[in-house]
């Protein structure tokens, strides 16, 4: 029987290859076609990865164009990440996918006219392995990540149920609706039915991460980071029963996680079974959501602090969702890894991390000062503001294409 299966599933296996080959050549033909009977244009731009089989029928169909005495237009590969090293990831160095894809890569990439990266660290491996020269256009926000009005930020929290209920073990009376309105983590809709803010001492942190839930996330170390986090505020603020004063940041904090992906059932039973056992959910809450496009935006905008665990499978490119962050004027505190330096730099626009410890640590550093010494608080405040001050002035997309892309189009 087990033989029977060892050979059922490499019949499969082989099925699957011949049909992704099929699929390839199929893609690559309907490609030649549509850029054939196209109007005229003078660039297109290939996003990498992948860069198969677009690469070759732009290419194709300039050799043709040139053979009919047609302008040949040029060609621009904007690499985002390498190809190969997403085979690489799961199916190993050595596997015959990834050498085919990575000899690919590496030497068809040179029918470009022009190359642009997201990464200085991604612009030295394109020059060191490929020869190529190419610029470094590093991706911006978007322009739907901004501040958004009371009104709207108060919507979105109510719809969500996002309330000093979900910390009702844990109720204090600075807490407490004692008339007719409506109250959320962070803001007040009166019975005039007008919004305001709260103010910081009586509102919920809300720290805030996104993820496809894929394995080059450790969400394990944000739960650990959380677990520690939840039994040290508990201790200050319950056992060792220190007031709520007027000038502390926080004193609970809500962390929502936003996405779906493979890991994202099992990172919400490891939750469940922290809040079961009481390590989790006492003055730490964690939350998980599916938002639709316009609210992911919006509730950025809500985020005291930003959480983004992205490692890279090559090491060479950056993390969109802090720019994310950083359009939305929220600071970051990001795991280390070798190009991160580029994005974010650490005691400006955010905290760099390694492990669950010093996740946790930033977190206190920025969100609870009332918790270091009195001569410490005044500078965490400052450092707070600080950092979202400097995470604002992030450069906007059109500035970046008129600074750097523009002038390339022209000499081009």
């Amino acid at each position: 029987t087990s033989q029977y299966l060892s050979g059922l599933m490499e019949f499969l296996r082989k099925i699957s290859i011949l049909h992704a080959f099929c699929k390839g050549l199929h893609l690559l033909f309907l490609l030649i076609y549509h850029l054939w009977v196209l109007p005229s244009y003078s660039l297109i731009i290939i996003q990498n990865p992948p860069f198969l089989p677009a690469l070759i029928a732009t290419y194709l169909v300039g050799q043709i164009q040139n053979t009919f005495g047609r302008k040949r237009h040029k060609i621009m590969i904007d690499w985002h990440n390498l190809g190969f090293k997403m085979y690489e990831n799961s199916l190993g160095s050595r596997h015959f996918l990834v050498r085919v894809s990575k000899f690919l890569e590496v030497n068809l990439s040179s029918i470009a006219d022009y190359h642009i990266c997201v990464s200085h660290a991604l612009k030295d491996w394109l020059h060191n392995n490929c020869a190529l020269t190419a610029t470094t256009l590093y991706d911006r926000p978007a322009a739907i990540f901004k501040f958004y009005g009371l009104d709207e930020v108060h919507s979105l929290l109510s719809k969500l149920g996002f309330t000093d209920e979900l910390f009702n073990n844990y109720s204090n009376v600075e807490y407490s609706n004692t008339g007719n309105d409506e109250v959320t983590i962070q803001t007040v809709l009166d019975s005039n039915q007008f919004t305001t803010r709260r103010v910081d001492s009586q509102r919920t942190a809300l720290l805030m991460s996104s993820t496809s839930w894929t394995a080059d996330e450790d969400f394990g170390m944000l739960l650990e980071a959380l677990v520690q986090l939840d039994s040290l505020l508990v201790t200050y603020f319950d056992a060792n029963h220190h007031s709520i004063e007027s000038n502390a940041t926080f004193s609970r904090v809500l962390v929502v996680v936003t996405g779906k992906g493979p890991l994202k059932e099992r990172f919400e039973m490891d939750m469940r079974a922290l809040v079961s056992s009481g390590r989790l959910g006492r003055r730490v809450v964690v939350k998980t959501v599916w938002l639709e496009p316009q609210e992911y935006p919006l509730l950025m905008s809500c985020a005291d602090l930003g959480v983004c665990l992205h490692t890279s499978t090559s090491g060479l490119d950056l993390p969109m969702k802090v720019l994310d962050m950083f359009g939305s004027g929220v600071p970051v505190l990001a795991v280390h890894f070798p190009c991160l330096y580029e994005l974010v730099r650490d005691g400006e626009n955010g905290l760099i991390f390694q492990n669950s410890e010093e996740l946790k640590d930033g977190i206190v550093r920025l969100l609870f000062p009332s918790i270091t010494t009195a001569s410490e608080r005044r500078k965490d405040l400052e450092e707070l503001h600080q950092l979202r001050d400097t995470a604002k002035q992030i450069e906007s997309w059109d500035e970046n294409w008129e600074r750097i892309m523009l002038p390339m189009l022209k000499l081009g």
